[in-house]
C-alpha cells in the first residue's frame, strides 16, 4: 500500500519507518524543511534504539522517503496517517491545532477516496469532529482512529511486537484496510480490536492514565514507608507478585515525565471537565507526581550536609533510560530550596 505519514517526530518517524519495513511504500511529511533535509541525509533528530538503522535500511530499499511538501503527501498515499503533535494548553487540554490543520489540508486537496488515520493521542470525540470537517468539504475521506502504544526507548520493538492493535472506525471497509496495513503483524495471539472512534480514543488515555496512577501510587507508598521505617523496594516486590497487580510500574522514584503521561493525564482530566465530570482521582495522580519531583531535594540537601564540600553530578537528564527526551523530565522540574546553602 502507499502510505503518507504527516509529522516526522517521534511517533511519525517510528510509524513511517516501521510501516516501510512491513513492505509498504511510505512518504513521511513534515512542515519543518530542515528536519526533512536532515532525514534525507540519514540524520535522526532524536535518539531511539534501532530507529536509525531501520530508517537507513528502508530508505536504501526505496520503501521510505521524505518531503516537506504536504500537498505531495496528500496525493501520494491511499492511507494517510496523522502523527502530528498534540501538546497541552495551559489548562491541560490537548492543543489540536496542528492535527486539524492536516485534516483541513486533506479535506481540501484529496482526490478520490482516502482514509485519514489518527495516530496522535487525542481526546474522545476528535475523530467525529474531524469527519464533520471533512464532510463540510464533501471530500471522500474516511476517518479512522489508531492510537499508538509506543514506549520511548523501546518503540521500534513495540511497533513490531504489539500487545494489541486498536482500531476505531465506522465501516467494515475501514477495518479491512487497517488489517491490510498491519497484515505483517497480525498474529493469532495479538488482539486486533475493532471498535468505534470514541472508544479507541479513550483506550489510549485510559491506558496511560492507569500506568501513571500505578507510578503515583507506589511513590505515595514510598513516602509513607520513609515515615514508618519500611523498605518500599520489598513492599513493591511483594505486592507485584499479586497477579491482579503485577510488578511493572511499581518502581518508586521521583515521578513520571516525558511527552505522554503528564500530558495525557491532564488532557483526560480536561476532557472529563468539559463534560461536567470532576476526575478527582486523576487530579490527585498528577498532584502526587508534581510533589514527588520536589520531595527528593531536601533529602539530597540533608545527605550533602553530612559530607560538605562535595561536587554534585546529576547522572541522566532524560525522563527515562534509552531516550534523549527531556520533556517534563523530573531532573529539570524540581524547585530549589531557596533557604538552603546550595
Amino acid at each position: 500500500m502507499k502510505i503518507s505519514v504527516f509529522g516526522s517526530g517521534y511517533v511519525g518517524l517510528v510509524t513511517g519507518a516501521s510501516l516501510a519495513n512491513l513492505g509498504h511504500d511510505v512518504l513521511c511529511a513534515d512542515i519543518d524543511a530542515s528536519k526533512i533535509v536532515g532525514l534525507e541525509k540519514g540524520e535522526i533528530p532524536f535518539f531511539e534504539p534501532g530507529l536509525k538503522e531501520l530508517v537507513h535500511r528502508t530508505t536504501e530499499k526505496q520503501k521510505l522517503a521524505f518531503t516537506s511538501d504536504l500537498s505531495v503527501a496528500v496525493e501520494f498515499g491511499e492511507m494517510l496517517f496523522n502523527c502530528v503533535g498534540t501538546p497541552a494548553h495551559d489548562d491541560g487540554s490537548a492543543n489540536l491545532n496542528a492535527l486539524y490543520a492536516v485534516v483541513e489540508l486533506v479535506a481540501r486537496q484529496a482526490q478520490g477516496h482516502k482514509s485519514l488515520v489518527t495516530k496522535s493521542t487525542v481526546p474522545p470525540g476528535t475523530a467525529r469532529k474531524c469527519q464533520q470537517i471533512i464532510d463540510g468539504y464533501k471530500a471522500s475521506v474516511e476517518m479512522i482512529s489508531n492510537p499508538e502504544f509506543l514506549k520511548q526507548g523501546n518503540a521500534v520493538y513495540d511497533f513490531n511486537h504489539p500487545d494489541k492493535i486498536v482500531i476505531g472506525a465506522q465501516s467494515e471497509k475501514a477495518f479491512h484496510l487497517m488489517r491490510k496495513v498491519y497484515h505483517g503483524l497480525i498474529k493469532t495471539y495479538i488482539p486486533f480490536l475493532e471498535m468505534d472512534w470514541e472508544t479507541a480514543e479513550m483506550v489510549k488515555y485510559a491506558n496511560n492514565a492507569f500506568l501513571a496512577t500505578k507510578i503515583s501510587y507506589i511513590n505515595e507508598i514510598a513516602n509513607i514507608c520513609d515515615k514508618v521505617g519500611a523498605d518500599v523496594r520489598l513492599v513493591a516486590k511483594a505486592i507485584g507478585m499479586d497477579y491482579r497487580i503485577g510488578p511493572k510500574f511499581l518502581n518508586a522514584g521521583i515521578g513520571y515525565g516525558g511527552s505522554c503521561f503528564p500530558k495525557d493525564v491532564k488532557a483526560l482530566v480536561a476532557a472529563a471537565r468539559e463534560q461536567g465530570y470532576d476526575a478527582r482521582l486523576l487530579q490527585e495522580v498528577d498532584r502526587v507526581n508534581q510533589h514527588q519531583k520536589e520531595i527528593i531535594i531536601p533529602q539530597i540537601i540533608e545527605k550533602l550536609a553530612q559530607v560538605g564540600g562535595t561536587t554534585v553530578t546529576l547522572w541522566g537528564l532524560s525522563f527515562k533510560p534509552k531516550t534523549s527526551d527531556v520533556r517534563e523530565a523530573p531532573s529539570i522540574i524540581g524547585k530549589r530550596d531557596t533557604n538552603s546553602s546550595l
